[in-house]
């Protein structure tokens, strides 16, 4: 495999995790308008899932039927931040 192939490959995937990572957004974004409704004290903590991996916003689709309120989210959001850092 030449290395025009292999960095084809490599931004291939990294393609496709972009994309798997911004239906993750979606979907974790669905789900939290749904689970509070449209707040806009909700818009910074949509804004900080740009920052999360895939594999924590897979978490949070689990976390957030624990949820009662807003500053839960913000309190988890808070505490994985710290964790990816």
């Amino acid at each position: 495999m030449g290395l025009a192939q292999i960095l084809r490959q490599e931004g291939h995937q990294e393609g496709l995790e972009q994309g798997r990572q911004q239906e993750c957004i979606s979907i974790v974004t669905r789900l939290i308008r749904r689970k509070f409704g449209i707040h806009p004290e909700l818009d910074p903590s949509l804004l900080q899932l740009q920052t999360l991996p895939v594999e924590k916003l897979e978490d949070l689709t689990e976390a957030i039927f624990d949820w009662r309120e807003v500053s839960d989210l913000t309190g988890w959001l808070r505490q994985q931040l710290l964790e990816v850092d």
